[in-house]
Formats: C-alpha cells, sequence, structure tokens
C-alpha cells in the first residue's frame, strides 16, 4: 500500500490549504499578509521534496500531489493578481494555458496509457521558482516600486521565457509518447 500520510505529504496539504487564504488576502488588498503566506506556501514546494529525498519517504501519491498543488496554488494566484491589475492579461494567460496543456496532456496520458512517465522537468522546476518568485514581486507595494521595478520588467520576461520553454518541452514529450 502506497504511503499518504507522510510528513512531505503533509508539507504539500499545507500548499493547498493555504491556497484559497492568499488568493482571499489577495482579492481583498492585503499584499502583505499574502506575500507572507505565498512565501510560506514557496517555501514548502521546495521542504516536500526535500524531507521526501531525506526521509526516503516519496510516494506515488505524493508524486501525484506535488504537481497538483503547485497547478492550483499558481494557476489561483495569478488569476488573483491579474483580477487586481498586478498581472498583464499575456502573461496570466500564458502561464495559465501552459498549466492547463500540462493537466490536460497528463489527462491523455493517464487515459490513454500511453508509455509516459511524467516527471518534472529542471526547465518546469526553474519555471516554477519564477513564478512564485514573479508572484511574490507583484505582491510587494506600490511605495517599494521604485525600488523592485527593473528587477520585476526581467523577472516578467525571465518568467515569460521559462514558461514558453517548459510549455514546448511538455509538448515534445507528450508527442514522443504518442509516436510509440
Amino acid at each position: 500500500m502506497d504511503k499518504v500520510l507522510t510528513l512531505p505529504n503533509l508539507i504539500t496539504g499545507v500548499r493547498l490549504v493555504l491556497t484559497p487564504v492568499i488568493v482571499y488576502q489577495i482579492l481583498k488588498y492585503n499584499l502583505s499578509t499574502a506575500f507572507i503566506l505565498l512565501f510560506i506556501a514557496g517555501l514548502t514546494d521546495w521542504v516536500d521534496g526535500y524531507f521526501a529525498r531525506l526521509c526516503n519517504s516519496t510516494s506515488e501519491f505524493g508524486r501525484l500531489l506535488d504537481p497538483i498543488a503547485d497547478k492550483i496554488l499558481l494557476i489561483s494566484v495569478f488569476s488573483a493578481l491579474f483580477l487586481i491589475q498586478r498581472l498583464p492579461w499575456w502573461l496570466a494567460f500564458t502561464m495559465i494555458g501552459r498549466d492547463v496543456f500540462i493537466i490536460l496532456g497528463s489527462l491523455c496520458v493517464w487515459k490513454y496509457k500511453l508509455p509516459l512517465q511524467i516527471e518534472p522537468l529542471l526547465i518546469s522546476k526553474v519555471n516554477t521558482f519564477f513564478q512564485i518568485l514573479l508572484s511574490l514581486g507583484l505582491l510587494i507595494p506600490y511605495i517599494c516600486a521604485p525600488i523592485v521595478g527593473g528587477f520585476l520588467v526581467a523577472l516578467i520576461y525571465g518568467t515569460l521565457t521559462t514558461t514558453v520553454m517548459s510549455g514546448f518541452s511538455y509538448a515534445k514529450l507528450f508527442y514522443k509518447s504518442t509516436q510509440k
């Protein structure tokens, strides 16, 4: 029987529980609170994997839960940031579109039993880091904007680049699995 109640899975669960609270804080313009909670949620993305390897407690459930928690967190945060006009529509569309594409591709792999073991790609991990960092940057109050403005512009285009690269990398994997 697969391990479900492991420390890494519980840490991942914290990310899921924090997601609606973060979104609520963003929509209520409690950006400092949202920043702190998103920072904690972002840390859980690293900490759960660290403990899974350290304690040798990886599980099939955890391998499924972790990327789902990431997608739920990031799609929710991007949507909220877009709604309060902190995230440009074209970037929100690209980032959300990539995640929806990966979810649909994963469902096709599962439904049609394609010969593909979906594992997070390095570019995807880099992309998740950029997306969380960008989301944190967009939560910084406007009063700090002159300090972080140039950094945010670079981060926006860095995030766009890694999002597109990651999306194409997964598309290539999905395509190759249909050719076998």
